[in-house]
């Protein structure tokens, strides 16, 4: 039984490394877009 429940709960914690890993990149270039964006309007303005 614990051969089998190893290699799924191996793979979901890949998964879940990825998706965690997705999110934060995902996170840091909204923000550096947001930041960005901010900078410009409130240079031009």
């Amino acid at each position: 039984m614990t051969i089998f429940v190893l290699p799924v709960w191996g793979a979901r914690w890949d998964e879940l490394v990825d998706v965690a890993t997705d999110a934060l990149l995902g996170a840091f270039w909204m923000w550096l877009v947001l930041l960005t964006v901010w900078l410009v309007a409130s240079t031009v303005l």
